[in-house]
């Protein structure tokens, strides 16, 4: 038997040094570093991809990897992480300083928030211990802004998903290789959508070449537009960005292949005048592999189609160059898998991402929503617009960006609760974010605030009967299948195949009758009424968390510059290094002054 080759990292638990380079790529993360197996999960392979980016990009000194790890503790070691992460270091001298901020660390800085603030402990939680979605990515901003504050100097931090790798060669779609496209040509900052069974596509399919590494994303933050305009006068700067992708998927469904875009629209009467002197804030790429569509229509699929082994057999490339271009809002969503911000003295208090409790939906009658919200990113379509309206300043966001990036998505395989657990949890989490957006004010000191919530809070009617009608859509399915299947059934004489169906059967009952709870029997009144009460303590809760965000920037910012913050850092294990040690002083050629 093949002995296992000893680690090259280790873990080395102490507290996080005072100076931070000026270049962060952070990680959220939770139970994805290992597999069921104990093999390298998508953690490590997200962290071997990160790196030799960055080695490509000579960017390994002047960037540290901050990992978000909300896993519980007993679950998984620091020496466990380490030696899953040796992969990750194939050159550890050659590789960027790594933190991980575990379970055990992240709740002795929530012990030391509340013993310095007095603030309510389940508000220190949500952005300390929390594993929601918004709460695991709140808590690495809150510490960036500590950073920010600490050093007196802006950072450029690029959020990467767990299970998104940066890939060493490009792939994207040739022309006139996907018959189903009827010649459809390849335009700049669109991708092709195929249905993807076993195996790979032919090589003739594909063209690949040299990826470039994440320098893309970073480069540009806190330039304005006229300062990319001397270098690329064809630089548009629009008001909305035009994403053709959701519904585009539905053509693919039917047709076998859809081409999408998600660029500026074709005509320019939504381009931004006087754009000059706007800032890029934020950056962006349209990832490949699996894209996220829009989960409740990924529910509605899997239920059409009757339970898949594969909830959407669905792959996208590029099929065109990449373009870079700038734009204030989207109807969509901004791709957060991979997306950069300059945290700056003034952004590092913006609230990027939404937070809720999962405990407040619990208190639903109807149980509408069984879980945590998927809604976290819902904020980052229409900050900007917001900012600029309560402030005056003009921020961007950057798209088009040429490094691709590989979406591999976690689950594999149908998850049973789509339909009732996922698709919800997105749809009322929408709801909630928007108005939460709708109800952000900036002050005079560039500090933002919730406005209050009335106790006779409602939410907007037009939006929650969408929500509601999208759910007894996927019920009405559920009936129809019921109803075709117990038809067929009757012609079935193969055992296997009966058993087959019975399970379906089965499978559309239990979901039909728990849609039917989650909508309180179908009776929108009583269901809009319960989720009145849901979405205003949602966003009382996330008033909270606003409030208290600048409080928590403070004083992390005083437990990094008392050598307080805690952290374990994974080191080379042949020589290891203090972790009290300062990292190499980064170049800020492309950084702004700070703000």
């Amino acid at each position: 038997m093949e002995r296992a080759r000893p680690s090259t990292v280790e873990a080395k638990t102490g507290n996080l040094p005072t100076d931070m380079p000026d270049n962060l790529v952070i990680i959220s993360t939770l139970d994805r570093f290992s597999n069921p197996d104990g093999s390298p999960g998508f953690v490590p392979r997200c962290l071997a991809s990160v790196n030799k980016a960055l080695e490509r990009d000579g960017m390994t000194k002047d960037t540290a990897i901050l990992i978000g790890d909300a896993t519980p503790v007993g679950k998984i070691s620091n020496i466990v992480r380490a030696n899953l992460l040796s992969e990750a270091f194939d050159d550890k001298d050659r590789s960027p300083k790594t933190y991980v901020f575990t379970t055990e660390t992240r709740q002795a800085v929530a012990d030391e928030l509340h013993r310095r603030t007095k603030i309510d402990k389940n508000v220190i939680n949500a952005v300390t211990t929390g594993v929601e979605y918004g709460q695991n990515r709140a808590h690495l901003d809150v510490l960036i802004g500590g950073m920010v504050m600490a050093s007196e100097s802006p950072k450029r931090a690029l959020a990467i998903d767990d299970d998104v790798v940066i890939p060493e060669r490009y792939v994207e779609v040739r022309e006139h290789s996907i018959p189903e496209l009827n010649g459809s040509k390849r335009t700049p900052n669109s991708q092709v959508i195929f249905k993807k069974e076993n195996g790979d596509f032919p090589p003739e399919v594909y063209e690949r070449k040299d990826n470039p590494g994440l320098r893309s994303f970073f480069e540009h933050l806190g330039e304005k537009v006229g300062d990319i305009r001397r270098s690329k006068p064809d630089f548009r700067a629009t008001e909305k960005l035009h994403d053709t992708m959701h519904e585009q998927l539905e053509v693919s469904l039917v047709k076998g292949a859809a081409k999408f875009d998600v660029t500026v629209p074709k005509d320019r009467k939504q381009d931004i005048e006087n754009a000059d002197d706007a800032v890029i804030i934020g950056a962006t790429g349209t990832k490949a592999g699996m894209p996220d569509y829009r989960t409740v229509q990924i529910a509605r699929t899997a239920l059409e189609d009757e339970f898949p082994k594969t909830e959407l057999s669905r792959l996208s490339f590029p099929f065109g160059q990449k373009e870079i271009f700038a734009f204030r809002q989207c109807d969509t969503n901004v791709d957060s898998a991979v997306f950069s911000r300059l945290m700056n003295g003034e952004s590092v208090f913006m609230p990027w991402w939404f937070v809720s409790d999962e405990k407040i939906s619990a208190r639903n009658p109807y149980g509408t929503v069984p879980g945590r919200y998927r809604a976290d990113n819902e904020l980052l379509p229409v900050l900007p617009r917001v900012i600029e309206e309560q402030t005056g300043k003009k921020y961007l966001y950057l798209g088009g960006v040429e490094t691709q990036a590989l979406h591999e998505r976690a689950t594999v395989g149908y998850r049973p609760d789509l339909a009732t657990v996922q698709a919800p949890a997105s749809l009322v989490g929408n709801v909630a974010a928007l108005e939460a957006a709708r109800r952000l004010e900036i002050d005079k000191d560039g500090m933002p605030h919730i406005r209050k919530i009335d106790d006779n809070y409602e939410a907007p009617d037009a939006h929650s009967k969408s929500v509601f009608n999208e759910l007894v859509g996927l019920a009405t399915i559920c009936h129809s299948k019921m109803f075709t299947l117990d038809v067929k059934r009757r012609s079935v004489n193969d055992s296997s195949e009966l058993q087959h169906i019975d399970d379906n059967i089965g499978r559309y009952k239990a979901t039909f009758d728990s849609l039917k709870k989650q909508t309180a029997d179908w009776e929108y009144g009583n269901w809009k009424k319960a989720l009145d009460v849901e979405v205003r303590d949602q966003l009382r809760f996330f008033r909270q968390i606003v409030e208290a965000t600048p409080v928590f920037i403070e004083e992390s910012k005083k437990m990094i510059k008392e050598g307080k913050y805690p952290v374990v850092e994974m080191v080379d294990a042949s020589a290891p290094k203090t972790i009290f040690e300062k990292p190499a002083k980064s170049s800020r050629a492309l950084i702004p002054a700070f703000a």
